[in-house]
């Protein structure tokens, strides 16, 4: 069986003549020539979450003074970055990680003299993490950047080679290494490890956290010479002197892998968490000079005092691997005996740094050309079946009212600012700028003063039909001026694509923020809805039901939760301070299920998964609706948590599926009216997923579904509509 090395895989500690801590220069050398790459990392994160407490990972941090090196680094990026964007530079908290025999000691015996240095208005906190990064480190959501130097090419274990040519002996058994190097072993250990990594750092992240990461690789060619390739050529000679016992060489390996660019790109891709910034290779010879320019590279008298450099840095690294396996009493000798190999390939001893930075991708930015109305102004368009969103927003308009009216008598600023996010297309697009615009004329008429200009930003995913918005604005200015006559401000309409689960705006800049029927679209679907096996937790279901696992309703408690703070500490940003934020979006009641029209949608997929010919029930099970309507208490502590915000107002507007049609509507009527608006919202979503061809049988179905439970049923929404001011 594979067997974990953890315990033992660790650097020399101390200070000695062996010590990684003095024979660590060539990483320095390659972690302060990637400081470039480090701050363009730190500063996409950094611009995009505005953390007052920074929390950083260094992955495989070792010990003596490198570890503290990348610390200081990010310190001085994430504090020029701060003065660029004038706010206050954060607290930082860092997080040194190694395996449990790291010295953590000399690492801490430091700090004293490394806190000394720091300026006096910089607090940093520094905590050591033992363990093995092929796991779960630290919370879901807790981290902003990762860094490793040096220690992906490290596996989690020596492959379990048991199944093929080299057998482990009797003698041999619980041995912590097992057989010679077999590279498709190997290239599969890697694997399963990267992706492990890469999981378990993408829940660890924070949305849109980064990382970056550096390690050894290979060439692409076949002409690679590894140090495990050398240490193994020695084991064989002093096999064949009887220096060492052939069974003790025999089942002797060292848990590396060098993998290519390509390798780690496909990886990358495959397990889908990551967006790649960059991933460039940098040839680097073993004695580090490549990395030097002219004037500071290192000069050596001649190869024997290059070999020496070289040997004395590859031992501080593997000589606690080798002890372990071979007792200390040989070191020397093994060591020797490299020194001359060193030599002998010198002109040969290259190999590729892998640099690689990541940036973790919100599943919105996979989704961002799905996650739309339906366009244009045809029957099934969102433009001629949004009534019931308009109801909504007229319920709506009250507080809208208190809210703007009491930014704009605290600010009266020359120019207001409005965003409307998640703006979609059609008549009500224009009705929430048309009805600011009234209100605010209304205020400074009886302010005497003279009306603002209006700047209105409409926001929504880069898949809305921005074109239908823009085609209807010229008959839209002609009736502000028919409505409110030439002495009413100047108008100036915008479009901003992209979600507000990311900056929008500059800092500053946004007066009041509206938002109706958008918020309880997540930023993903929510990420643990599978087994680790990838079996589906929520199987032949597209959201919550009464009968989901609790692992479910957790999910996406946990994903609106996140989204929902993320998007209120985004808008705070924007806002100028005073300014305002009117929300209107699905919620329910305390004791409501959090069942939902949805899961009529979903009852109808199952029924047609039953028929297989219509929808693959394996579709089904992997499709899910990146929704949640939570409770006024949930939205109430968000925000209390998040702390940009005071609560103006959170109530309840209750309102039916069929928008309170006329009493003597029909059943069919009001059922078809559901239908309609239904695939307004959500066939894009869904088209993506199952296709085309059952959109008409599916809406069809669904529609006779509503017209049965009409009969039997009150079918209600319980919309939240929160007013907040910014502090």
């Amino acid at each position: 069986m594979a067997v974990p090395v953890e315990q033992v895989i660790h650097m020399n500690g101390g200070v000695g003549e062996t010590s990684y801590a003095n024979n660590s220069s060539i990483p320095k050398k390659v972690i302060m020539r990637l400081k470039p790459i480090l701050e363009e990392g730190i500063n996409k994160m950094y611009g995009t979450n505005l953390p007052t407490c920074m929390k950083v990972a260094d992955l495989g941090c070792s010990s003596g003074p490198n570890a503290l090196l990348v610390v200081s680094n990010i310190i001085d990026i994430a504090n020029e970055t701060s003065l660029r964007l004038k706010v206050d530079p954060p607290t930082f908290q860092f997080f040194l990680n190694d395996l449990f025999g790291n010295d953590f000691n000399s690492i801490f015996k430091s700090l004293p003299e490394f806190y000394h240095t720091l300026k006096q208005d910089t607090t940093c906190l520094i905590n050591a993490t033992p363990g093995t990064f092929f796991g779960t480190l630290f919370p879901s959501n807790s981290i902003h950047f990762f860094h490793s130097s040096f220690s992906l090419h490290w596996l989690s274990q020596v492959p379990d080679l048991s199944s093929e040519e080299a057998k482990i002996g009797d003698d041999d058994k619980g041995n912590i290494y097992v057989t010679s190097i077999n590279p498709p072993s190997y290239a599969k250990q890697f694997k399963e490890d990267f992706k492990l990594f890469l999981r378990s750092r993408s829940k660890e992240l924070v949305p849109k956290g980064g990382m970056l990461l550096t390690f050894m690789g290979r060439f692409d060619t076949s002409e690679n010479i590894t140090v495990p390739g050398l240490i193994r050529m020695i084991l064989n000679d002093m096999v064949s002197e009887n220096l060492i016992e052939e069974t003790r060489s025999k089942y002797f390996s060292v848990p590396n892998y060098f993998a290519t660019a390509d390798e780690v790109r496909e990886m990358i891709k495959g397990e889908g968490s990551f967006s790649v910034e960059r991933l460039e290779s940098i040839k680097t010879s073993w004695d580090g000079s490549s990395l030097d320019d002219e004037t500071s590279k290192k000069r050596f008298t001649d190869e024997n005092e290059r070999a020496e450099f070289i040997t004395r840095n590859k031992r501080s690294v593997f000589e606690p691997l080798l002890k372990a396996h071979f007792g200390e009493g040989i070191m020397d000798e093994i060591f020797l005996r490299f020194k001359n190999k060193v030599i002998q390939f010198l002109p040969k001893l290259e190999y590729p740094i892998l640099v690689v930075s990541l940036t973790k991708i919100l599943a919105s930015m996979a989704t961002d050309t799905v996650l739309h109305m339906n366009g244009g102004i045809g029957e099934t368009s969102y433009a001629n079946n949004s009534l019931l969103q308009r109801k909504v927003m007229l319920k709506a308009k009250p507080i809208v009212k208190e809210n703007i009216t009491r930014v704009y008598r605290k600010i009266l600023p020359d120019c207001l600012n409005v965003a409307d996010l998640g703006c979609s297309s059609g008549p009500n697009t224009l009705m929430t700028a048309s009805e600011i615009m009234g209100i605010i004329h209304a205020v400074s008429l009886s302010l005497r003063l003279k009306p603002p200009s209006f700047q209105i930003f409409l926001n929504d995913l880069p898949g809305n039909d921005f074109n239908t918005i823009f085609q209807s604005l010229p008959d839209f200015y002609g009736k502000l001026r028919q409505d409110q006559g030439d002495k009413f401000g100047p108008c100036f309409i915008v479009g901003v694509p992209g979600s507000f689960y990311g900056r929008l705006f500059p800092d500053n800049s946004i007066h009041f923020f509206h938002s109706s029927f958008s918020v309880h679209w997540l930023s993903q679907v929510p990420k643990g809805l599978a087994s680790n096996g990838g079996t589906a937790l929520n199987k032949g279901d597209i959201y919550i039901t009464d009968t989901s696992p609790p692992a479910v309703r957790k999910a996406y408690c946990e994903q609106f939760q996140e989204d929902f703070k993320l998007f209120l500490k985004l808008r705070s940003v924007e806002l100028v301070q005073g300014g305002g934020m009117v929300l209107t979006f699905r919620g329910r009641l305390e004791d409501e299920d959090p069942s939902t029209i949805f899961n009529l949608v979903g009852m109808v997929l199952h029924e047609m998964a039953l028929e297989v010919s219509i929808v693959e029930e394996a579709k089904l099970d992997k499709f899910d609706i990146p929704y949640y309507g939570p409770t006024e208490k949930e939205v109430r502590e968000m925000v209390e948590e998040e702390g940009s915000f005071s609560v103006e107002r959170v109530e309840y507007s209750k309102l039916g599926w069929d928008a309170e049609m006329n009493e003597s509507t029909t059943t069919p009527m009001k059922a078809k009216f559901v239908g309609q608006y239904m695939r307004a919202v959500t066939e894009p979503l869904l088209k993506k997923q199952f296709g085309d061809e059952i959109m008409e049988e599916l809406f069809q179905r669904f529609t006779n579904q509503v017209g049965q439970l009409m009969q039997v049923k009150e079918l209600v929404y319980n919309n939240l509509i929160v007013s907040l001011t910014k502090n």
